[in-house]
């Protein structure tokens, strides 16, 4: 990663890392990001619950690559019960269950 200092603007860190991703990524798999615009359908039939955590990707440790699984990442990978109430998390599981139609669950957590 590049040392952010006086003589780096954050914006323009983060657009040559997204540009970096257009031009390395992006377009050299143009037809897959294309077939994945059309609509989801996860390669691997499984719904990952995974950490928000700024120093750990879910993606980079596991190897998942776009369009292989449907992920989402809160508060210490949990999963609010339902009788609090609707969450993010219970309306992501649904869909997953419900439209994607994905069979395995996969809740993952680390330590530091």
């Amino acid at each position: 990663m590049t040392e952010i200092d006086g003589h780096h603007n954050l914006f323009s860190l983060m657009k040559q890392r997204i540009l970096s991703y257009k031009n390395q990524k992006y377009i050299k798999e143009l037809e897959h990001f294309q077939a994945l615009a059309k609509a989801q359908y996860p390669k691997v039939q499984f719904f990952v619950i995974a950490c928000a955590d700024s120093r750990v990707c879910p993606s980079n440790i596991s190897g998942f690559q776009p369009g292989e699984v449907f992920m989402i990442c809160n508060i210490a990978n949990l999963v609010p019960v339902m009788k609090n109430g609707p969450s993010e998390c219970n309306a992501a599981l649904e869909f997953a269950v419900t439209t994607l139609e994905v069979n395995k669950v996969l809740q993952l957590g680390w330590s530091a």
